[in-house]
């Protein structure tokens, strides 16, 4: 087998929580008129991004898969040294000298809701990555990333004749049916072992507690996460944008994604 190229994002996450709850502080008849300001007693940094994610995964599997993203050249560089040190390849990175990593900006409240607001910096370059000019690659992961990107790499899947794993994970939105890759045009099907639902754009589903959109149950409770809201707010984080750990990477190796708790195959 060749080797394992990664594309998608790569981002720090700012993650902070609110002692309080934004439904105090929203009047839902006054939403078009919103101007809040959350004073926060927690904040974290950590490193994150689909493609960092899924490649750290793999190495911890033993795979030395190829971290295929854009990045910022100037704050990269400490992240690279920990992704370099758990086994991961990052020679195949686009850096950008002007623009910074990806970074996401997480507000939870006791609620476990959140309010996100996220900078693409380099990666809205991703085209950019050339899979083509690669050697020995069999295996492509095109994860969320910029629309254009994603579009790019699978055309370039096709191109290597490399078996691909699509996980758009919250870049679904993103994918309208004009925008909408064309994964049949390039000989890409099903590898997993069985077809799963559909993942809707916009919505999410936490398999485990049955939860849907918001983190409610079909009987309109709320799920509700065990600890600290800091530890909460993290696990949820890592839930929602880090979806990769050792049963990710063991799908890719039978052909299925995994992404934001559910499995999407193409």
């Amino acid at each position: 087998m060749g080797r394992i190229a990664v594309t998608g994002s790569v981002a720090f996450d700012t993650i902070m929580v609110f002692p309080g709850r934004f439904g105090d502080h929203i009047l839902p008849d006054k939403t078009h008129l919103i101007n809040v300001s959350f004073q926060v007693d927690t904040l974290e940094r950590r490193s994150g991004g689909t493609a960092a994610n899924v490649c750290y995964s793999m190495a911890l599997l033993g795979d030395r898969p190829l971290l295929c993203a854009a990045v910022g050249a100037g704050d990269f560089d400490a992240y690279e040294a920990e992704l370099e040190a758990s086994g991961v390849d990052t020679s195949a990175a686009l850096r950008s000298a002007d623009v910074p990593t990806a970074a996401a900006f997480i507000t939870t409240d006791l609620d476990d809701n959140q309010i996100t607001a996220f900078f693409a910096g380099a990666m809205a370059r991703a085209a950019g990555v050339d899979l083509t000019a690669l050697d020995g690659v069999s295996d492509v992961v095109v994860g969320a990333d910029a629309a254009d990107a994603m579009a790019a790499h699978i055309a370039q899947a096709a191109a290597l004749r490399a078996r691909l794993t699509f996980a758009p994970a919250q870049q679904i939105p993103s994918l309208s049916v004009g925008r909408r890759p064309p994964l049949a045009d390039h000989g890409c099907r099903d590898q997993g072992r069985g077809r799963q639902p559909a993942a809707q754009p916009g919505r999410r589903c936490d398999r485990a507690s049955g939860a849907g959109p918001g983190g409610r149950r079909p009987d309109g409770s709320r799920r509700r996460l065990s600890g600290r809201p800091a530890d909460r707010a993290a696990r949820r984080c890592a839930a929602r944008r880090r979806g990769a750990d050792g049963r990710s990477a063991r799908s890719l190796r039978r052909g299925g994604a995994w992404a934001a708790g559910s499995q999407v195959h193409t």
